[in-house]
């Protein structure tokens, strides 16, 4: 088991190069609706799987890739060790069995991250390999879709989009981590750094209720006993890819906002952005 120091560090707030992108949330996409994610997917509330009183959706968002093209993100004992050990490092204080339970509650198959790839299966029969508790060890591993949720920043690589298909759909090309080339010291290394940053983002919920300044509010993606849901921005190769219309670039010389959320009343640590 990878073994981390799970205090946060405190760190300077990150001026902008040119080179960070802010992946806006659903009520900031240029489109000036301001609308929520569940408003987006469902704006009369019809759909009989949303329940009356369900009021948020995941603002998940997959990068390039992803489950089109097969390249989920295989989770071996190290890559599974990593991610638990992150999500103790951005909500730390509980139990050992807390986290566990928040685990497995992030890795089952009807979840965004390890959909239909979980370590129980969506007819609830044994899924995929699931280490930490050692859970179906005779199948292939979890695997993980490449997603991140508004709010984050992402390191780009060049700052200037590029188009793919033929309808010329414009991308920015953005730094993560390599799974395939990444050692144990690396994953260790990426642990000891103040959280959120490049690597490490956080998940979020996209709700309908609107707050003052008008804007929607935004709450963490909560796991049963773990409310700040750390999620490891990989890929299998040095770079992934994320709509152009879904970021904004931040200029140069300005600091990157404190903290994904925008409800008042929950607080992360700013952005470490290492």
């Amino acid at each position: 088991m990878i073994q981390i120091d799970v205090r946060l560090t405190p760190s300077e707030r990150v001026v902008s190069d040119g080179l960070w992108a802010y992946v806006l949330h659903d009520h900031e996409l240029p489109d000036g609706l301001g609308l929520s994610r569940l408003e987006r997917i469902d704006p009369n509330y019809k759909n009989p799987g949303f329940k009356p009183e369900t009021r948020g959706d995941p603002e998940v968002n997959k990068l390039l890739g992803g489950d089109v093209n097969g390249d989920r993100i295989i989770m071996t004992r190290t890559l599974q060790e990593f991610w638990f050990a992150i999500l103790q490092k951005t909500y730390p204080g509980r139990t050992y069995q807390e986290y566990v339970d928040g685990w497995l509650n992030l890795t089952t198959s009807d979840r965004a991250y390890t959909n239909k790839t979980g370590w129980i299966a969506l007819d609830g029969s044994p899924g995929f390999a699931e280490y930490i508790t050692g859970k179906n060890l005779n199948k292939e591993p979890m695997r993980a879709e490449k997603i991140v949720c508004g709010g984050n920043f992402l390191r780009l690589t060049t700052g200037i989009p590029f188009e793919k298909g033929i309808a010329r759909t414009k991308y920015y090309e953005i730094e993560a981590i390599n799974v395939r080339t990444a050692n144990m010291a690396d994953l260790t290394h990426l642990l000891m750094l103040p959280m959120p940053n490049r690597y490490v983002h956080l998940a979020t919920i996209s709700r309908r209720e609107i707050l003052p300044d008008g804007s929607r509010m935004v709450i963490p993606f909560w796991q049963k006993t773990i409310q700040h849901v750390g999620v490891p921005n990989w890929s299998n190769s040095d770079t992934s890819a994320i709509l152009a219309e879904r970021v904004r670039v931040i200029p140069k010389g300005e600091l990157l906002p404190s903290s994904p959320f925008y409800n008042p009343k929950i607080q992360v640590p700013f952005y470490g952005g290492a």
